[in-house]
């Protein structure tokens, strides 16, 4: 059983931001009233590196317990690794209710780049597959306005992940605040953006169409051009070869007219 070690809160580091980015004055408030009234209760992990103390966990304790008056905290003190800090530290606050998926994604992000993990190795660490990783990491390239909806809480990450989806800003906007306003359940956003997705499809479909025809019209525009190279002006079929832009130029002047080639013909 490790060592449960009243530390003096003047002694006590934060090495880097809390895995809790989004924590409501409010939970603060109520922490530190209960601190005032019974105290901290469970103790704080920090880690020691050289004669500095870092806090791994318990941040919200250690800030709630300054608050409160309080001069010494309980702690047990740990020798690790930076890379295990951060890993302890995401785990232990990765699974909390109300921990946002905006506070995991930029956690899972930080350890992938500051610490150079894999996406496997991350989901192994967590005990989640690697699917779940990338799909919370995914969530910061959604468009501002999702994800301030999902941290104000407006929408849950189902939602949010439905409405990325739409790749128009116009309509994927209009969804959201529909979706907002009327408090429609994820089944019933999803079939909205598959509708979306099945318009945009007949849309292209529909272009494709139109370009086909377009072509066509300009085949028709050639048929009925006289010939490039004896310039009868009667030709009924067309026959497509490669040429080169210097090449053509050559056939379009032997097709100047055949007034032009008869002298040619004599020789």
């Amino acid at each position: 059983m490790k060592q449960i070690t009243l530390i003096k809160l003047s002694d006590i580091l934060v090495s880097s931001p809390s895995v809790r980015i989004n924590a409501p004055n409010s939970e603060l408030e109520d922490l530190t009233e209960s601190i005032k009234q019974l105290g901290v209760l469970q103790p704080i992990i920090l880690n020691k590196q050289g004669e500095n103390l870092y806090i791994i966990s318990g941040s919200r304790r250690v800030a709630a317990a300054r608050t409160a008056g309080l001069q010494e905290i309980p702690a047990i003190i740990m020798q690790i690794s930076d890379e295990d800090v951060e890993i302890m530290r995401l785990h232990e606050n990765l699974f909390r209710e109300d921990l946002s998926p905006i506070d995991q994604a930029q956690s899972l992000l930080y350890l992938e780049q500051h610490y150079h993990l894999t996406r496997e190795k991350i989901a192994t660490l967590m005990g989640k597959t690697k699917g779940w990783v990338t799909q919370r990491i995914d969530i910061l390239s959604w468009p501002d306005e999702i994800k301030l909806s999902l941290i104000s809480g407006q929408i849950s990450y189902s939602i949010g992940r439905e409405l990325a989806k739409v790749e128009d800003a116009v309509e994927q906007k209009r969804l959201l605040v529909l979706a907002i306003e009327s408090g429609a359940t994820v089944r019933i956003i999803s079939a909205w953006v598959t509708e979306w997705q099945q318009k945009q499809l007949m849309k292209a479909e529909i272009d494709v169409e139109i370009e086909k025809d377009e072509m066509l019209d300009k085949v028709l525009d050639i048929m009925q051009s006289p010939c490039y190279t004896c310039g009868d002006d009667k030709a009924k079929e067309i026959h497509l070869i490669g040429v080169c832009p210097d090449c053509l130029a050559q056939l379009k002047l032997l097709g100047a007219g055949p007034e032009e080639k008869k002298p040619e013909e004599n020789k």
